[in-house]
């Protein structure tokens, strides 16, 4: 049987749509079942998430409000022992920042805290000059905040 170039051209178009068919089709299924795994891998997470009943997830949160005033109490109580270790009493923020490796924010939140318990008196208004000193040692100056 002899072939004309129709008949080859026809031969060559089939067998390129059929092999490049295949290949759309294996990546159009694997798309899906890629698709399939990624969607049951969240769906399944989210199912973990929502069967813990609202008690636990409380609990959860009560429990992470309650390590973190712990901590906040025992940051506190580290700021009043550096006060008693330094020779002349004061600190600053900045002394704060370096013992517990606090941001300034952190810091001063903690020893405006102290102050408000009126176990520390701030002496100074603002900037370099502030200066804090334990509420029983009487070390505040001339200069102490009112």
């Amino acid at each position: 049987m002899e072939y004309t170039s129709a008949d080859i051209f026809i031969f060559i178009s089939k067998y390129i749509i059929v092999k490049f068919m295949n290949t759309y089709l294996y990546f159009i299924i694997g798309v899906a079942i890629g698709g399939v795994l990624v969607w049951r891998v969240l769906s399944r997470g989210k199912a973990d998430g929502a069967s813990v009943g609202a008690a636990e997830k409380g609990g959860e949160k009560a429990g992470l409000v309650e390590r973190q005033a712990k901590e906040k109490e025992e940051n506190k109580k580290k700021i009043m022992e550096f006060f008693d270790s330094v020779s002349d009493k004061r600190i600053t923020n900045n002394d704060v920042e370096k013992l517990l490796g606090v941001s300034d924010a952190t810091a001063t939140r903690y020893l405006d805290e102290l102050e408000k318990e009126g176990l520390a008196r701030q002496a100074g208004e603002a900037g370099r000059s502030v200066y804090y000193t334990s509420a029983g040692s009487g070390q505040a100056g001339e200069d102490e905040k009112i």
